[in-house]
């Protein structure tokens, strides 16, 4: 060790000196052996420099001291010049010492003079510091301010203003573990580095190594001697050993632990607040703050303090703990212990949780406020770390997540969601939470979807929207849901327009939740397993009137994929004889031109659907016809192609002749529309005619009868001189005519049409290819317009021959017109046909063209304000048309209120003339009255409105005289002086009609009213229902539905002038009421069939003559078409006892096109079974239902027969009607139905109990249509469900599993060798496990049910989920699938004790840690502190090892962590084994530094 001296002035510094005695410490501690030494002028004259060598003679302020240390800390040269000599003293000054800048002497004195330093630098060479810098001593410059506890300076008054120098260990000094500066030591005068003499002077100091004598030489001699043996090494390993043994000993933690909690104390306000401003402050550590804490900080408060002083989360988490821990150990204190102990914490633990929900929801609150964000920041990051941390219940805390979430409003939903994404791993982690989350979700977005909410929250919309799509990608089993049709058509709507995969996920989710749905408990629904084909006519019956087509195509394509049943599917739809309407043949025919432009063959489809029904009822090929000349007109269907593939069958070989009765395919040759055709193919149609004895020449006979009829009755329009007599034409087959020769006429007239308007005639003269109609535009003024009486001619020809796009063509040109009135008849007309304009796409157009016209001729002086209320009718039907709508209906306003007189009088003031007066001058009167005044009381209201009607009442005593007053066109008037107070005075006056019994029949008063728009049919029909529910008599109630039905089947109306061109309003609510309100017509109908037995005979006949009536086929087909929508009113309105004797025949003329002779029970059900189809599966469920009344008598009789026919048909070769037949079952009473499915389900577990190999080979078509039947005639099941059959099902299930072939693996080829079709006995099982589980989804409410016991739902869900585990089924998704998706059904309601049940046979007896079984049933992999074991030995070890028992003496059992007492400084003294788990039970070491 060497050491060095500069002088006897200068300080040697050995290198072993103090590692943090620095040189700028060495500077605040004042050495004894300096002398003072003086200073210059400049010196003295700085008021802010400090003389460091200067003994500190008097004790100076703490701030005093700090301030020194912080402005005159010296740099290098300082220091440098310090360690030669205490002479050298830095006189180097800033001009912007306030002593000095004040004055400008001093300030140029200084500028010029050479500083001492200068001075002292130009006589001295430089000298060099004798070490190098210390590490990290000049790093930092900024001396640290002591920290000192706000509770100390807030409990100590400062009485002495100064205080003792307290020295400060520098900041960049090592510390040690537990504590301390290394190598520090302040001067305090009686260290041995303080005292200097000659020794330490000249060597410095250092630490003497203690060198023993005995170690002084090599030990090689004396171990050797004990080395060389042969047992050296053992000696040496023993003592190698027994130094490990040593060192273990003294070096492993022993001592007890010494964890507390730090304890909490009573503080007053100010010195609480203090403690928590010194817990906010980070420079404070939590040790000094261990030594107390504040009682009463808990709960809320505790939380709302944290916030208040936006305490670190960390700390905050500290806190908590220390506050729980202490709450907690009370209750062991007061004498608690065992259960007691446990529930006591475990309730405080609620609690806890509790008031954090609390905080939250307060927080949330606030939402809007100033500090909002911040505050609600800081919250959430509080809470979710002490949720991390394990400090709540967290059961209880996700579930008020979840269940806030749900309950929450639209306003504040997106901040819940937020608050629900930070717990978004733990609220999935167990399906029963999941499901909830997804519930909640739904909910929201059900709220949102509303029209009154769509467009104000759009935004919470949109997000929900994107939450619920990466959730149901990544957890779909949280959407296997029994609401899930509730919400089914929502979702649809807002996932079509995304992405792909998207879509095919909830295709997905929605065929599973299908599959699991249990049926309902009445008919409320139809047949839940339908088929594509079934929901694809479902989905086209519910097509509104305004038709999206894209949206529309695209929807059927999803539902059915394959082209060719997709295309016949919808013709079947199109042109069957069991749906009203011709706006369907539109739809369709526009569906199928869509679907062209996506290269979809349309020609193969249509053939084959002709061919495959070659006998369908006329008004059916009708139909058809219509549509396929639709095709050919847009050149979507190939003629040529037809007519080759009529050739390539030879079907014509067949038919000599034209028949009506002849097979579609074949008829369609006489059907087809010749016009734009070329010509080799009229010469191939022409051959194929005459080779079948048919000649064209007759079509074109027949094609110049029609016209000339038609130029006959409207001579001014058509030329009657290109035609032969009318009379040579009688015999001519030209008054049924085809379809080619409707198309030929069709197009003359609308080249008639169009040859009166300039702007069209060129066009169609070029069409037509003659100079029939030659004349347009040659300047004859005369024939370029037509009238209204020509074009209502030309309207009624149209609609006979059904080709509503011709005219669709036509009221098109005429939008051309100038004359009012056909323009009004126009609209009309679109008004009338509105839905086939709709389905056709030309209501947009027309509507704008007659816009148009109303824009141009508005300003002349006999303007035809019909013309704009019609317009206003029709525009009622589009969206688009709003702002027309809005400025047609301030037009009419505007003329009702110009057209009134001038005066501003009430109208009070004339009544008492015009009440007055006489019957001859009533209308006059009235009119007067309405015209003399713009305001009206309500008294007056009430009083000109009761005049009218008691006018209107007289009226009926003389149906003869006719009142010339118009009461429907004048009570409309009155509604322009109060609405409310009008429609309430309309309810009245129908109930007093109503129940008025001498009065002409409602047919008769109220058209005219309904199509003036003054009441609606709707009305009517409600105040009817009302008065037949109440105490009326039975004759009355007849009387009033037989009215009822008439106003729904009206057509032909006599009405005054002023409303004949409004007849379209009651057409149009007649078909809006058959199409959408089954409950206003069901009980019409029932009350119908009931006066058909009535006793009165007048009313007996009038009832019989109504039911025969056509119309009541087209009610009877809406009714049954909203069979899902309304199940209980239509059962009650075909319920009756009557029904086979009144409404059956209808229904046969419906069903059988050609009647046959009556037949038994057996073939009359066997009729049925052979006729039903798609269609008509509702109106043979009404002839089913009344075949079986026929026979009430012997019920049972008649139920056996039905069994035992469809048991007959099931076991049959395989049969394509098993779908209808289910459905059609459907639709049974309950009582049958129960019978039905019990014989099935009976011969499901008989035929599952047969080997495998014994079976049928039809037997899997068997089982199939046995569910089937079962599934549909499901709905009589009771809400307890059936036990019996779940124990079947269950011991079936456990019988599979433990099978011979299951348990070796359904897939190894290798278990069946010695069988030849190995692959029909796997097929074979799967079937079986499907049918089980249908079985167990239709009886899934036996599962919750008191009458199953718990061992024997436990012993089905154990099953369940070893099927679902099981090796053989992993390749089989599907199958798998179905298991996993009915396990989760059962298990959403499960009990408490039957989920612990299954747990621990699945987790402790099975050892299953499958993933999907952790979701459903909700445990861990491991128990609670499983992952942590303490290990506990009845033997010593010595003791153990000697006897070998080391394994058996020794056990484990979970050692489960305290999580309220796992904390950082929880005391000020730091000790060994300081805690909460104890190092003494892990042999820990003790720290070595």
């Amino acid at each position: 060790m060497t050491s060095h001296s500069s002088g006897p002035k200068t300080i040697d510094v050995a290198h072993h000196r103090p590692q943090n005695r620095s040189l700028s410490q060495n500077y605040q501690q004042t050495p004894r052996s300096f002398p003072r030494q003086p200073t210059n002028a400049l010196a003295e004259a700085s008021t802010d420099g400090v003389n460091i060598s200067e003994p500190s003679f008097k004790r100076q302020k703490l701030e005093e001291i700090q301030e020194a240390a912080t402005i005159n800390a010296p740099n290098k040269s300082q220091e440098n010049l310090v360690r030669d000599g205490p002479l050298r003293v830095s006189t180097q000054y800033s001009l912007d010492s306030p002593t000095i800048k004040d004055d400008p002497e001093r300030v140029s004195e200084v500028k010029t003079t050479p500083s001492l330093d200068q001075k002292f630098s130009a006589s001295h060479p430089r000298v060099f510091p004798l070490f190098p810098s210390r590490p990290c001593i000049h790093s930092r410059k900024i001396t640290k301010r002591r920290d000192t506890l706000a509770i100390e300076r807030a409990a100590v008054k400062k009485v002495v203003q100064v205080k003792p120098y307290i020295p400060e260990a520098p900041s960049p000094a090592p510390q040690y573990q537990r504590g301390g500066t290394a190598d520090y030591y302040p001067w305090i005068g009686n260290h041995s580095e303080d005292l200097l003499n000659e020794l330490t002077t000249k060597q410095g100091f250092f630490d003497k190594s203690l060198v023993s004598h005995n170690e002084s030489t090599t030990a090689r001699p004396s171990v050797w001697s004990s080395l060389k043996h042969k047992s050296g090494l053992q000696i040496l390993s023993s003592l190698l050993v027994a130094a490990l043994d040593q060192r273990q000993i003294h070096g492993t933690v022993t001592a007890n632990c010494t964890f507390k909690p730090p304890p909490r104390v009573t503080l007053t306000d100010t010195k609480r607040e203090a403690w928590l401003r010194d817990l906010a402050n980070p420079a404070i550590p939590l040790r000094r703050l261990s030594r107390t804490i504040p009682h009463g900080i808990r709960g809320k408060i505790l939380l709302d303090h944290c916030l208040a002083k936006d305490i670190p989360t960390a700390r905050a988490v500290w806190l908590a703990k220390c506050v729980g821990a202490n709450e907690i150990r009370a209750f062991k204190r007061k004498g608690a212990s065992g259960a007691f102990a446990i529930g006591g914490e475990t309730k405080w633990i609620r609690d806890w949780t509790t008031n954090v929900e609390s905080f939250v929801e307060n927080i949330i609150a606030e939402c809007g406020t100033s500090m909002w964000r911040d505050r609600m920041s800081y919250s959430l990051r509080l809470v979710s770390h002490i949720f991390s941390e394990h400090l709540l219940d967290q059961d209880q805390y996700l579930d008020w997540v979840v269940a806030s979430l749900q309950s929450s409003d639209l306003h504040s939903v997106l901040v819940w969601l937020l608050v629900v994404q930070l717990y978004w791993k733990e609220v999935l982690r167990y399906r029963e939470r999941g499901r909830r989350l997804a519930e909640a979700l739904l909910d929201q977005l059900w709220k949102a979807y509303q029209p009154s909410n769509r467009e104000a929250f759009a935004e919470v919309f949109q997000q929900l929207i994107e939450v619920l799509q990466s959730f149901m990608v990544s957890d779909p089993l949280c959407f296997l849901l029994r609401s899930w049709s509730k919400y089914e058509a929502m979702l649809r709507t807002c996932i079509e327009a995304r992405e792909n995969m998207l879509f095919v996920e909830f295709e997905r989710l929605s065929r599973r939740n299908s599959r699991i749905r249990r049926p309902p408990m009445d008919n409320s629904c139809r047949y839940s397993g339908q088929s594509c084909q079934q929901r694809l006519i479902a989905l086209l019956d519910s097509v509104p009137v305004k038709i999206d087509i894209g949206h529309t195509a695209d929807a059927c394509m999803r539902i059915v994929t394959h082209h060719d049943l997709l295309i016949t599917t919808c013709i079947d739809w199109a042109t069957n004889i069991y749906r009203n309407g011709q706006a369907r043949i539109y739809i369709v025919t526009r569906l199928l031109r869509r679907w062209a432009k996506n290269d979809v063959e349309l020609d193969r489809p249509i053939l084959e659907f002709l061919s495959t029904n070659p006998f369908l009822p006329p008004r059916q090929k009708t139909n058809i016809y219509r549509l396929v000349a639709e095709l050919i007109h847009s050149k979507h269907f190939s003629v040529a192609k037809y007519l080759q593939w009529l050739m390539a069958r030879g079907t014509l070989a067949r038919h000599g002749k034209s028949d009506r009765a002849a097979p579609s395919d074949v008829q369609l040759l006489f059907e087809l529309p010749l016009h734009g055709l070329p010509s080799h193919v009229l010469n191939l149609r022409r051959i194929l005619l005459s080779s079948i004895g048919a000649s064209a020449a007759s079509e074109d006979r027949a094609v110049i009868a029609i016209k000339a009829r038609i130029a006959t009755q409207i001579q001014d329009l058509f030329p009657t001189s290109k035609f032969p007599a009318y009379h040579q034409l009688q015999n001519c087959d030209a008054w049924q005519p085809s379809q080619t020769v409707k198309s030929a006429v069709g197009r003359w007239i609308r080249q008639a049409v169009a040859s009166r308007f300039p702007i069209h005639g060129i066009q169609s003269k070029s069409d037509s290819g003659s100079d029939e109609f030659s004349h347009t535009g040659n300047g004859d003024s005369s024939l370029t317009a037509i009238n209204c009486e020509h074009f209502q001619s030309v309207r009624i020809v149209l609609e006979d021959f059904e080709d509503f796009s011709i005219l669709a063509d036509i009221i098109k040109i005429c939008c051309s017109c100038e004359d009012l009135k056909v323009l009004t008849a126009a609209t009309d007309t679109v008004n009338h046909h509105v839905d086939i304009f709709m389905a056709i796409g030309a209501v947009d157009d027309l509507f704008q063209s007659l816009y148009r016209r109303y824009e141009e001729t508005r300003s002349q002086k006999a303007f035809e304000w019909p013309f704009v209320e019609s317009l206003v009718d029709l525009g009622t039907h589009l969206p688009r048309s709003a702002g027309e709508v809005r400025n047609l209906r301030r037009a009419l306003l505007h003329h009702e209120q110009v057209s009134g007189a001038a005066a501003c009088s009430p109208i009070s003031d004339h009544m008492a003339e015009a009440l007055q007066s006489g019957e001859s001058a009533f209308a006059d009167e009235v009119e007067q009255v309405l015209s003399s005044g713009t305001s009206m009381d309500q008294q007056t209201l009430k009083q000109m409105f009761g005049t009218i009607t008691k006018r209107l009442q007289t009226s009926w005593a003389d149906p003869r005289q006719c009142p010339s007053i118009n009461f429907a066109e004048i009570l409309l008037r009155l509604r322009n002086f109060g609405a409310d107070t009008f429609e309430e005075l309309v309810r009245d006056w129908l109930d007093d009609l109503l129940l008025f019994t001498r009065r002409p029949t409602l047919s008769r008063i109220l058209p005219p009213f309904i199509c003036t728009a003054a009441i609606t049919l709707k009305t009517v029909l409600d105040r009817m229902i009302i008065h037949m529910t109440g105490t009326v008599t039975t004759s009355h109630v007849a009387a009033l539905g037989l009215d009822g039905l008439e106003l729904l089947m009206i057509t032909d109306l006599d009405l005054p002038p002023f409303a004949t061109n409004r007849e379209y309003r009651l057409h149009l609510q007649q078909l809006h009421i058959i199409k959408e309100f089954s409950a206003l017509t069901a009980p019409i109908l029932r009350v119908t069939v009931e006066a058909c037995s009535c006793e009165e005979t007048a009313i007996c006949e009038r009832a019989r003559a109504l039911i025969k009536k056509p119309g009541v086929k087209t009610i009877i087909k809406g009714l049954l078409q909203q069979y899902s929508e309304n199940p209980d009113a239509i059962n009650s309105a075909f319920g009756s006892e009557l029904l086979e004797r009144h409404v059956l025949q209808v229904v046969d003329a419906m069903l059988y096109p050609s009647p046959e002779p009556e037949a038994d029970l057996y073939d009359q059900v066997s009729r049925v079974l052979n006729h039903v189809n798609d269609f008509n599966i509702p109106l043979f469920q009404l002839k089913l239902r009344a075949v079986l009344a026929t026979a009430s008598q012997n019920s049972f009789e008649a139920t056996n027969t039905l069994v035992t026919i469809i048991m007959e048909r099931s076991k049959a070769p395989p049969n394509t009607s098993t779908d209808n037949w289910a459905a059609l079952i459907s639709g049974l009473p309950p009582k049958q139905a129960r019978h039905i499915r019990q014989r099935a389900e009976s011969e499901i577990i008989s035929g599952l109990t047969k080997d495998i190999l014994s079976r049928a080979d039809n037997s899997n078509g068997v089982m199939k249509a046995l569910v089937a039947i079962v599934d549909s005639s499901s709905a009589g099941i009771p809400d307890f469900g059936t036990p019996l059959v779940v124990t079947q099902v269950t011991e079936k299930l456990n019988n599979i599993v433990l099978s011979s072939p299951v348990a070796k693996g359904l897939n190894c080829e290798e278990q069946f060798t010695l069988i030849k079709d190995a692959k029909r006995i796997r097929e074979g099982l799967h079937l079986c496990i499907e049918v089980l589980l249908r079985l167990l989804t239709i009886h899934q409410a036996a599962v919750h049910c008191a009458k199953l016991s718990e061992n024997n739902i436990v012993q089905l869900l154990v099953t369940l989920s070893l099927l679902l585990t099981h090796d053989s089924l992993r390749p089989l998704q599907s199958l798998s699938e179905h298991v996993l998706d009915v396990l989760v059904i059962l298990t959403d309601s499960l009990s408490d004790d039957t989920r612990s049940q299954c747990i621990r046979l699945l987790r402790d007896q099975y050892r299953s840690r499958d993933p999907r079984l952790l979701f459903l049933f909700g445990y861990s992999e491991n128990a609670e502190g499983e992952w942590l074991q303490l290990m506990t030995s009845s033997l010593s070890a010595s003791t153990a090892k000697n006897e070998g028992l080391v394994g058996a003496t020794e056990s484990t059992q979970p050692f489960p962590l305290r999580k309220w007492e796992m904390m950082q400084d929880t005391t000020p003294l730091v000790t060994e084994n300081d805690t909460s788990l104890s190092l003494a039970l892990f042999g820990a070491r003790k720290t070595v530094l």
